[in-house]
């Protein structure tokens, strides 16, 4: 969790650099350039009228106004340095996933997850919106503004499903039976009949390796769902017979708490192993002695 990067530093440094001068600007433009010392310009004083005539646009620039805008502009420079360093030191994203499963903080942490988690991909869609904006001819704000924040909603939604399933706001995992990792027995899984899915038994033995295949819409992710309890217990789906997971039917188990025996990875949630190809050609022979990470 502990290791120097040097770009979140210098990330820092040009942002808090930055704000000095956006500082220094905005009290030029509205006055407040003006004090003791050398006069570095002379501009002309432009006041505002209507419900805006106390307002005072530009006049004398000094060295003593630009000192007295860096100086009101330090102590909130000074934290985002405070802020830049201990992201060169501390891994954050390692830290807030800590605090999301335990301690005092973990609603406040779990926040933090979901949003430093979605904040690239917002940035992500603001260029490909801007880019698909560009190639049809639209202009308005509204073009742009929808469809980031419709791709930024999703994304968290599908974020926070991933954390619900890999148990970040349990109390602690339930036990289970390792010899039996995946047992369905007469299961059926439906949404208000509007779809679907019956004549679900399987049984997988530890140590083994099951690809799901079929058509899209054949229910492949519903079924993966059901096993880590989000159809029952985040999408709203009901489940008909038996889904045991390690021996715990996740019909009844709380949604945030998964058996000890099981591990899952939402396909969107995008952490880092999703953007690499396996290396593991195996499983491990009991899932209990597994260590995953």
């Amino acid at each position: 969790m502990f290791r120097f990067r040097l770009a979140p530093l210098r990330a820092a440094v040009l942002f808090a650099l930055g704000f000095v001068v956006l500082r220094i600007g905005y009290r030029v433009l509205f006055g407040g350039g003006g004090g003791t010392g050398l006069v570095l310009l002379d501009l002309p004083r432009v006041p505002l009228a209507g419900p805006f005539s106390h307002v005072v646009l530009f006049g004398p620039v000094t060295t003593g106004g630009i000192g007295n805008a860096a100086l009101s502009a330090l102590p909130v420079a000074a934290v985002i340095l405070v802020f830049g360093v201990l992201n060169a030191l501390v891994d954050v994203s390692r830290l807030f996933a800590r605090g999301a499963r335990r301690g005092p903080l973990r609603t406040v942490s779990r926040a933090l997850v979901i949003a430093w988690a979605t904040f690239p991909a917002l940035l992500d869609s603001v260029r490909r919106v801007r880019l698909a904006a560009a190639l049809r001819g639209e202009r308005t704000v509204a073009a742009l503004l929808v469809p980031v924040f419709e791709q930024t909603i999703e994304r968290a939604l599908a974020l926070a499903a991933s954390m619900e399933a890999r148990g970040f706001a349990s109390v602690g995992a339930v036990g289970g039976a390792c010899d039996r990792p995946v047992v369905l027995a007469d299961a059926a899984l439906d949404f208000d009949g509007d779809w679907r899915l019956e004549h679900l038994d399987l049984a997988l033995a530890p140590g083994t390796l099951t690809v799901i295949v079929g058509p899209t819409g054949s229910g492949k992710s519903g079924l993966l769902q059901a096993m880590s309890g989000l159809f029952q217990h985040f999408h709203g789906g009901r489940q008909h017979g038996r889904i045991e997971i390690g021996g715990v039917d996740r019909a009844e188990t709380p949604r945030a708490t998964p058996p000890v025996s099981s591990a899952w990875c939402h396909r969107t949630c995008g952490c880092p192993s999703s953007r690499r190809p396996w290396r593991r050609r195996s499983v491990s022979p009991s899932p209990c002695a597994a260590s995953p990470r």
